[in-house]
């Protein structure tokens, strides 16, 4: 036998006691202070082995045997999800302009004579057979559009026709339904909802920290901030009945002032609101382009903040969201069930590639009028699908993989010049480190200060 490469070790009630999590298993087990005694010898001392604490030890995958890879347990699991999701992801860019001029936009690439891009019937048309075509062809049992832009209701015409469209196809399918939007929340009417209410959609609305430091990053392109109207369309989507997450950007600039935007959004909103916290992380390659957010990352030191926030949105009232620690994949866009749709029926594998001065270069084919994907990119999409976190060392060895699925796909894809740096990964693993002691502090009672502390060396144990 032999100790699981994915064991994370957590010492408790100041070391009297070991916390063992295993990313893969995802199991927990608490060890008193006789038993840890036992752990270093467990292995290799034939007594030992008849114990309970043994058995436990291997059915909750912290010993694995000899000949056990569990690297190819992992990998059959990624490959799974990456192949049989289930579920047809179809982002639609609904039109490449935006009505405001945010500092830290990184769809700043577009050309000037493509700003103004928006999506017109035939194509929409185009992408509803697109979908009723793959639905058909993969027996997909969801369906989950994600609108996206430029500011996605710029066209909302286009989003109406769509869903009206794919209504009746969905009700005789019985296909279940999802569609998000993410949308800077500043064309939203009461008439919009009216329109878009009866299609299960969700909103993504975002904040850039209290009203002095969000108007300074996001406005409207006459230098006026946005945050009064943002807020404004939370208290509608709330009196609407309708599903929305406020998405928190937590930077170097704003981390300061959390607490009084949270104190805020629970005065003038409510409390029970979806909230997401965002951390700016290090970006590298094509990311920098025309993103001028450097300034802005979070440093070793600043992440700490993080574990605060979660605990301090719990204790206000609000509905912490949280990506899950389920194994699964860096990216949904990773997915081969995942396709990108730009104002032309260009289709793209990621919503960061569309808005690079050359992404005709990722461009993986263009939906035709009979909803077919044609014109296919053959040699960039199987390279695409074919990433494998496994492939590259530092995945192959790294404790956290099984929750973190590899990071952000670009960053394999060394044909245009990513992947050379990967600055975002130390960053990551801070994270992932605090949320899985966050976890845990809803099942075991432990103080929350060792998620702070022990943050400096994620390795511990």
């Amino acid at each position: 036998m032999k100790w699981s490469n994915y064991n994370i070790y957590f010492p408790i009630e100041k070391g009297k006691k070991l916390l063992l999590y295993n990313t893969l298993s995802k199991a927990i087990l608490v060890i008193d202070g006789k038993s840890r005694k036992l752990l270093r010898k467990i292995i290799v001392d034939e007594k030992l082995k008849k114990l309970d604490l043994f058995k436990v030890l291997e059915e909750n995958g912290f010993l694995i045997k000899d000949e056990m890879d569990e690297r190819k347990v992992y990998q059959v699991i990624y490959n799974q999800m990456k192949y049989d999701s289930g579920v047809l992801l179809t982002t639609i860019m609904t039109t490449y302009n935006c009505n405001l001029n945010c500092t830290f936009c990184y769809q700043k690439g577009i050309k000037k004579d493509e700003k103004e891009l928006s999506m017109n019937r035939n194509t929409a048309d185009a992408i509803v057979k697109f979908i009723k075509k793959k639905t058909s062809e993969h027996g997909f049992k969801e369906l989950f559009i994600l609108w996206y832009g430029g500011e996605p209701f710029l066209n909302a015409k286009v989003i109406k026709y769509i869903l009206r469209e794919l209504s009746p196809w969905i009700k005789i399918t019985g296909i279940h339904f999802r569609n998000h939007v993410w949308t800077n929340g500043t064309l939203i009417t009461k008439r919009l909802l009216k329109d878009v209410s009866g299609y299960n959609m969700s909103f993504q609305l975002s904040l850039n920290g209290t009203q002095e430091i969000h108007d300074k990053k996001m406005q409207y392109k006459n230098g006026q901030g946005t945050f009064t109207k943002i807020i404004n369309t939370a208290k509608m989507l709330k009196d609407h009945g309708l599903q929305f997450v406020i998405r928190i950007n937590v930077d170097k600039e704003n981390y300061g002032c959390m607490e009084s935007l949270l104190d805020y959004l629970r005065k003038e909103v409510g409390n029970q609101l979806n909230i997401a916290f965002y951390p700016v992380l290090p970006l590298i390659g094509p990311a920098y382009e025309h993103c001028i957010y450097d300034f802005a990352i979070l440093q070793k030191e600043e992440l700490k903040i993080l574990p605060r926030l979660w605990f301090l949105a719990l204790e206000k009232g609000f509905n912490l969201m949280l990506p899950s620690l389920e194994t699964r994949l860096a990216c949904l866009h990773l997915s081969a069930d995942s396709y990108v749709i730009n104002p032309l029926g260009e289709v793209h594998k990621c919503v960061t590639t569309v808005a690079y001065k050359e992404h005709s270069k990722h461009r993986i084919g263009i939906i035709s009028e009979n909803g077919k994907l044609s014109d296919i990119n053959q040699n960039y999409l199987y390279k695409w699908l074919s990433i494998d976190p496994l492939e590259r060392d530092e995945c192959l060895r790294c404790k956290f993989l099984p929750i973190c699925g590899g990071w952000c796909p670009l960053f394999f894809y060394k044909d245009y010049g990513y992947g050379e740096d990967y600055k975002s990964c130390t960053a990551l693993k801070h994270i992932l480190y605090s949320r899985i002691l966050f976890n845990i502090q809803k099942v075991y009672s432990i103080d929350p200060e060792p998620i702070i502390t022990n943050l400096i060396n994620p390795n511990h144990g």
